[in-house]
């Protein structure tokens, strides 16, 4: 499960994975959404809320999940495959913390020149929030 954060300035919340963490990744890219898998005895919201906070630092709760963005398979470099849960989750002016797994983090909108080096999946959900917020 991943989470696209928003905050009250429409800004997207991006992760720069470290080198170490890029290897064993799906993607080539090295800009990521919070997230990860959720362990066994956990719901979807408990792993997506110990996810974020894991990887950022910032608390949500769940009256700030606002939808699941997207649903998809993916294929990972190891041809295991995955299946994974985007929910657009709105936060306040939280500081990030960054863990281990990143080394830096943007905050982009649909007009940054950032977004053309996050991964396509990223400015397709990007893209789908303003067409769901009728921008």
């Amino acid at each position: 499960m991943k989470a696209l954060l928003k905050n009250p300035d429409g800004q997207f919340l991006c992760l720069h994975k470290t080198k170490d963490e890029a290897i064993g990744d799906a993607s080539d890219s090295l800009y990521d959404l919070p997230g990860g898998r959720k362990e066994a005895k956990e719901t979807m919201m408990q792993g997506l809320f110990r996810e974020v906070v894991e990887e950022t630092g910032i608390h949500i709760q769940t009256e700030q999940v606002q939808c699941v963005l997207d649903e998809t398979e993916v294929t990972r470099k190891d041809q295991s495959k995955l299946y994974v849960f985007t929910y657009l989750v709105h936060i306040g002016k939280e500081k990030v913390q960054l863990s281990e797994e990143h080394d830096a983090y943007v905050w982009v909108t649909k007009d940054s020149q950032m977004i053309n080096k996050l991964p396509i999946y990223i400015q397709n959900l990007i893209q789908l929030t303003y067409k769901k917020d009728g921008e």
